[in-house]
């Protein structure tokens, strides 16, 4: 737990590590090493969260915003506690961070839902890696197993794009994932060669899956370069986090390629609530997604 300097700062702090000190270890630089240890000190407290919260009084200084900046790059679910009326920082546009707002002088009203919050993406928050981007696809193929799909790793050693190998079972549709269903047949069905004619006629339809994890829109490029995975399946999948650019969407309906931007995922992810840690899932989703 982090904060500006200032007696609010000062205040909210004290009343956040009452609150979370029932359920959680709560650590801060408030013990740290004077002199050049003391950000090393830092940075290792973040390396070992489970999630960062950040308290500002007005502006974050310097040192709050390097401390922000350690625990995006280290994809901490992170937490910023501001004034009422405050906006988040620039630098923290598309991040995922969490905005709660107190106002001066009066208790923190939003205390319970941040304690809520916390506690659900702390959870499971060490099964997941630690880069994001790894942390994405490790997302995606939780997302895809629950909504019926049989995911598997690509047995070459060769970079070929294909993250994973997904095999789509029409006969085995499942009421959860219903979008996601909905998805694979309308891509299926408007691309459907004699090949993919047959898989199907099989029972079984192979999907080579990208997963592309981005703070900007899937470019023109990317989508072009997923024509490839054609070569090792029956229909090419790209996943994303982000949106997906008008030319770029374009060009994936030409070639005959299933984007999966963020909304989708986010929508799909949703309706898989009631499957195992599916709330978790969906949150874990939610800071990673472009909003």
């Amino acid at each position: 737990m982090s904060r500006s300097a200032g007696e609010e700062g000062e205040r909210v702090f004290k009343e956040l590590e009452a609150a979370f000190s029932d359920a959680f270890a709560v650590t801060s630089a408030r013990g740290s090493p004077s002199g050049e240890t003391a950000s090393s000190f830092v940075s290792k407290l973040i390396q070992d969260s489970d999630a960062v919260i950040a308290i500002t009084t007005e502006h974050a200084g310097p040192k709050l915003q390097n401390e922000l900046a350690i625990a995006t790059s280290l994809a901490k679910p992170t937490f910023l506690v501001m004034p009422s009326g405050e906006k988040i920082p620039s630098f923290l546009a598309g991040e995922g961070v969490r905005v709660f707002h107190y106002s001066p002088g009066r208790p923190f009203p939003e205390k319970d839902r941040l304690i809520e919050k916390v506690s659900k993406v702390s959870v499971s928050r060490r099964r997941l890696p630690s880069r994001t981007y790894e942390r994405f696809a490790a997302l995606v193929v939780r997302v895809l197993e629950a909504s019926g799909l049989r995911l598997y790793k690509p047995s070459t050693r060769q970079d070929t794009g294909v993250d994973y190998l997904a095999v789509w079972r029409p006969a085995r549709r499942k009421e959860k994932g219903t979008m996601l269903w909905d998805l694979i047949a309308e891509a299926e069905a408007k691309g459907r060669t004699p090949e993919r004619a047959q898989a199907k006629s099989e029972g079984t339809l192979v999907m080579a899956v990208e997963c592309k994890y981005s703070s900007r829109p899937l470019t023109l490029q990317t989508v072009r370069a997923a024509a490839s995975l054609k070569l090792e399946s029956d229909l090419p999948v790209l996943v994303t986090n982000t949106r997906c650019s008008r030319e770029a969407s374009d060009a994936a309906k030409e070639l005959d390629i299933l984007v999966i931007d963020g909304a989708d995922l986010k929508r799909i992810a949703y309706e898989l609530r009631s499957y195992h840690d599916g709330e978790r899932l969906l949150i874990e989703l939610e800071d990673l997604i472009d909003h």
